[in-house]
């Protein structure tokens, strides 16, 4: 099996506090070329370690993919505001 590295692209936290929280990561791919990472982990801070991350869903997507999610969240943003 071979390694891939990741570089972190963007990362956003939700619901910052000592209890639970909620971190999405989208990560660009060293391999396969223009692959992207979206996961989503946890964090509990009743869990044996609280500091180690719980994925709860993880994607690999194209570039085309991650826009098209990109386009649907946006216009699901502007039909409810």
């Amino acid at each position: 099996m071979s390694h891939q590295t990741h570089c972190v692209v963007k990362e956003v936290r939700f619901g910052n506090s000592s209890k639970f929280e909620t971190i999405i990561a989208i990560r660009q791919l060293q391999a396969p070329a223009s692959g992207v990472e979206f996961r989503v982990d946890t964090l509990f801070g009743k869990a044996k370690n609280p500091l180690a991350r719980q994925t709860k869903a993880q994607f690999f997507l194209t570039q085309e993919e991650l826009t098209e999610l990109h386009d649907e969240i946006s216009a699901f943003l502007s039909q409810t505001r």
